[in-house]
């Protein structure tokens, strides 16, 4: 009767074997297809977007800065404090949206509220709402500041409360935007000392993400998804938006009932017809005109924030903004829409890696012999260790490229961690998106963010080696 146990164990290690052998060879397959698009683009990105920002001819542009702030009393006064020492100038205008019911952000903000450039909004209804409504009560307040002074700005600049500019950001989103309706800066995630796993994997994947992915991605003329921070949109465009039938009762133009309403945005915008571009420029220092940010350092924190992710993006994105636009678009919101199915993949793996350890064992113990995997099989194995392999390679090299050789070796560990908490992220979103589905209210499902020492964070090197 024992033995039939090993038997069925046997088969089902094979099929779970099989099912993520091929759905690996695939996506290996697809990565390869977008490192030989990088590397194709390096000869006109070394030309083109490596360049120094010193200074910006002429009259600056004209920038309204969006931060949206419910329960971030921690953090919110550092960041303000850090923009407005930046960020000089008459041109740039800060909206910081708030609400009533939390007296602790409010506080805290304003200890800064004596530059005569920050505008708090109070929003009309009590928190949490979503994070586009509190985004719509800026705009509000910007087109009711444009009417007061008689000027318009040129851009508005999506920020969170948590994120440390660069001082030559606006800078750079002025040359951009003379030929750009959108221009998206690179994130750089700040790794925390106490969790260089968890906080860690989220500098691999940026790091990857915004030196590769998204660099391809505009190569190929495919939207841009916006991140929601450094981003700088055309204000005119904007309100095309604001003013369609589609935003009708709203007031303005970000979707209210999405969970993740940059990524939408910046397919909308190029939809629209909207030129985007990534801004990959470097100061006159050679650092990265990017924003950093520390992200969640402890796992419940990360599940929550990549869950809303992929409940946005791969499940809710789907059925709000379908597919559009031609092989290159389809390509890459496929890529974007895949991670569920890649979590149930990873959970296909580990099982089949358990159930082979269990085989082996019963092998060793005498128990049970199994038979030999499949040639098929066996070949794919083969396979996607050489993709695994390839992987882990590019991972190191864009992480240590940015951080330091060091770091560039935890990339390695990071990617189990980073699997693990896909896997538990995605099993949250099926439950949000049911939610959803069955009619439940939307509300802003916001990330805990948590103070850091400037000095005590590992900073990425200022002096990129590989010109990407």
């Amino acid at each position: 009767m024992a033995a039939d146990y090993w038997i069925w164990l046997d088969i089902g290690t094979r099929e779970l074997a099989f099912f993520a052998a091929f759905w690996f060879f695939l996506g290996g397959v697809d990565e390869l297809l977008v490192d030989l698009v990088w590397f194709r683009s390096r000869g006109q990105r070394a030309i083109a977007n490596i360049t120094e920002v010193e200074s910006v001819s002429g009259s600056p542009k004209q920038f309204a800065i969006f931060i949206a702030a419910w329960k971030e009393a921690d953090v919110i006064g550092e960041t303000l404090r850090n923009m407005v020492t930046k960020w000089q100038g008459d041109h740039v205008r800060i909206f910081l949206g708030c609400y009533a019911n939390d007296p602790d952000t409010l506080k805290a903000a304003m200890k800064i509220n004596a530059d005569p450039r920050l505008q708090i909004v109070i929003n009309p209804y009590h928190g949490p709402t979503s994070k586009a409504q509190c985004l719509n009560e800026m705009w509000q307040a910007m087109a009711q500041y444009e009417e007061d002074c008689g000027q318009r700005f040129d851009a508005v600049v999506l920020h969170d409360a948590e994120d440390m500019v660069h001082a030559d950001a606006l800078a750079a989103f002025s040359v951009e935007m003379d030929d750009h309706e959108v221009v998206q800066l690179p994130v750089i995630p700040l790794i925390h000392p106490q969790s260089p796993l968890v906080s860690g994997h989220y500098a691999d994947e940026f790091a990857e993400a915004h030196g590769k992915a998204m660099v391809v991605r505009d190569y190929l003329k495919a939207g841009l998804p916006l991140a929601g921070v450094g981003c700088a949109i055309n204000r005119d465009v904007l309100q095309q938006i604001a003013d369609s039938p589609q935003r009708e009762g709203l007031a303005g133009p970000f979707s209210e009932d999405s969970l993740t309403e940059d990524y939408e945005l910046g397919l909308l915008l190029h939809m629209m017809g909207a030129r985007a571009t990534l801004c990959r420029r470097k100061a006159a220092n050679g650092e990265w005109i990017a924003t950093r940010a520390y992200f969640p350092h402890k796992r419940v924190d990360s599940v929550r924030q990549k869950s809303r992710w992929i409940a946005g993006i791969a499940l809710n994105g789907w059925d709000r903004i379908g597919w559009h636009g031609g092989w290159a678009e389809f390509w890459m919101r496929l890529r974007d829409r895949r991670t569920v199915l890649n979590a149930l993949v990873l959970s296909a793996a580990y099982l089949a890696i358990l159930g082979s350890g269990l085989l082996m064992l019963a092998s060793w113990l005498g128990v049970y012999n199994g038979l030999p995997f499949s040639p098929l099989l066996q070949t794919l194995l083969w396979l996607n260790l050489v993709f695994l392999l390839w992987r882990i390679m590019m991972r190191i090299a864009f992480t240590a490229d940015l951080y330091g050789f060091p770091q560039g070796l935890l990339a390695m560990p990071r990617i189990v961690v980073a699997n693990f908490i896909t896997i538990l992220a995605a099993r949250r979103a099926l439950g949000i998106y049911c939610n959803m589905l069955m009619g439940a209210p939307l509300h802003w499902d916001k990330t805990s963010h948590y103070v850091v020492k400037r000095d005590s964070i590992s900073e990425p090197s200022l002096h990129s080696r590989v010109a990407r």
